[in-house]
């Protein structure tokens, strides 16, 4: 039976690890009847790489979908197609109706739509989501921060009551917590395979951070502005082995948050088998006295990271020391020896802007907004804000020609 095979994540629940498999068994699942279409990873080798998969926007509209299986049916030629995002779920969430779902796949040839849902034991998974955001967003602040806004719960919640609504869809939940270290085993039964998958060359993809990573790393956060880019996922990628810590606020913190998501817990429960339910996962915080500890192995990589990231910049601030030693010549030589037109004029202000904007980190006029520069010359026009281009550069169509037009505008001035 040819099926529409959704995995829609949700975060951290080893998203990263089976896309990674997906993308390296594309011919052995080929070879199965599933096609694993190529999408954000298309050009992807690096089985380390972290993407948002094959299938984010898939299904942020009823026209996305029915768009993305047209123009996949060519590489899928009537066999079952495989996609899968974290992103997927959070565009379930933000449809006000998922009827469209099972409509436009049998349009599309499709019998049926099977999806995968991963969830993780609430605690844990805002525990996880505070590391991430630190990694990946350049956060801050503390944990308890995190705690206090985490609603995951409720969005699944909703996206299961409603998947569940409807005919010719059918939904399978699964605890991360549960089967974490059976990941690739349990994706290949829910997609009916004989032949196992090949497992990525690690044991984790897109790790989080150690305490001891957690703490440089935020300490960066705040000091530069988010750096994770540069280091923290760098640093996960060269180290895909280094053991993390579960972190957690105090015990007062982790029994407020679950006791405000229990309705929604309660609600995804319903939707579970009871080995794969959520549980109270409290945990006593981590007593990690003040010191957190970074090994040998750790300190070279953040080394050579920063220790590179500090040249890059350093060969950058020379490319622009010698432009602007360059630009500031060329202004020189014009006033010494002025081109008394207004062309030359122009031309000796647009010098001293681009010199400006050098010395203050702007981007070139030409890299600015439409809307920036619609804004700043008053419509379109070369001059200051509010004026448009002189007359003089209007030219021919005021019956005038442009020697003419120098002359009235005082072309013998000396440049001020």
């Amino acid at each position: 039976m040819r099926t529409l095979f959704l995995h829609i994540g949700h975060g951290k629940t080893g998203s990263s690890y089976l896309q990674s498999a997906f993308r390296g068994n594309r011919e052995r699942l080929a070879r199965q009847g599933i096609v694993y279409p190529a999408g954000a990873d298309r050009d992807v080798t690096d089985p380390l790489a972290v993407t948002p998969g094959n299938g984010p926007g898939l299904l942020s509209s009823e026209g996305a979908l029915a768009a993305a299986l047209v123009e996949r049916e060519g590489e899928v030629a009537g066999r079952s197609a495989l996609f899968s995002s974290e992103w997927l779920i959070r565009e379930l969430h933000a449809r006000p109706d998922l009827g469209f779902l099972p409509t436009v796949a049998g349009k599309a040839g499709y019998a049926r739509v099977a999806v995968l849902l991963f969830v993780r034991d609430p605690l844990g998974d805002a525990a996880s989501r505070w590391r991430d955001w630190i990694k990946s967003r350049g956060h801050v602040g503390p944990i308890e921060d995190c705690f206090r806004a985490f609603e995951r719960p409720e969005m699944v919640a909703d996206v299961l009551d409603r998947l569940g609504a409807l005919e010719g869809v059918a939904t399978t939940v699964l605890n991360y917590s549960r089967c974490r270290e059976r990941l690739l085993a349990v994706a290949g039964a829910w997609l009916g395979l004989a032949e196992s998958l090949v497992p990525p060359p690690v044991p984790r993809v897109n790790r989080a951070l150690s305490a001891g990573e957690l703490v440089f790393q935020r300490a960066l956060n705040a000091a530069a502005g988010a750096s994770g880019g540069f280091l923290a996922e760098r640093l996960c990628k060269r180290l895909p082995d280094v053991e993390t810590d579960d972190l957690r606020p105090s015990l007062a913190v982790q029994e407020e948050t679950w006791a405000r998501l229990l309705p929604a817990i309660e609600r995804v429960n319903a939707h579970l088998p009871e080995g794969q339910r959520y549980r109270c996962d409290v945990k006593p915080p981590l007593d990690l006295d003040g010191e957190q500890r970074l090994g040998e192995h750790q300190l070279r990589v953040i080394a050579e990271e920063v220790g590179g990231e500090i040249r890059r910049l350093r060969e950058k601030v020379e490319v622009l020391g010698a432009e602007r030693t360059r630009l500031r010549e060329r202004l020189e030589g014009m006033r010494r020896d002025p081109g008394r037109t207004i062309p030359g004029r122009l031309l000796v202000r647009g010098l001293a802007t681009r010199l400006r904007d050098l010395v203050l980190g702007r981007p070139p006029a030409r890299d600015r907004s439409h809307a920036e520069r619609a804004g700043c010359d008053g419509g379109g026009g070369a001059g200051p804000p509010g004026r448009s281009a002189p007359r003089a550069l209007q030219g021919p169509r005021h019956g005038r020609t442009f020697p003419r037009a120098v002359a009235e505008h005082g072309g013998g001035e000396a440049l001020g």
